[in-house]
């Protein structure tokens, strides 16, 4: 049982300090939005969906 414990207080710790670091947007991301495009098809029965292409987009165009 305490070893246990310890295995939890051990990994909560580690995400306290993980957390604890800063991360920079700008260094993460790049500018523009990633566009996904899907195709959604089916019957009464059953519904498919299919990926058609995905594309980077300087601007959101909205929904």
């Amino acid at each position: 049982m305490k070893n246990a414990f310890y295995l939890i207080g051990s990994i909560c710790l580690l995400m306290v300090f993980q957390s604890a670091q800063t991360q920079v947007f700008d260094q993460l991301f790049d500018q523009g939005v990633m566009r996904i495009d899907l195709v959604f098809s089916g019957t009464a029965e059953e519904t498919s969906y299919a990926l058609s292409g995905v594309k980077k987009e300087q601007f959101y165009s909205g929904p």
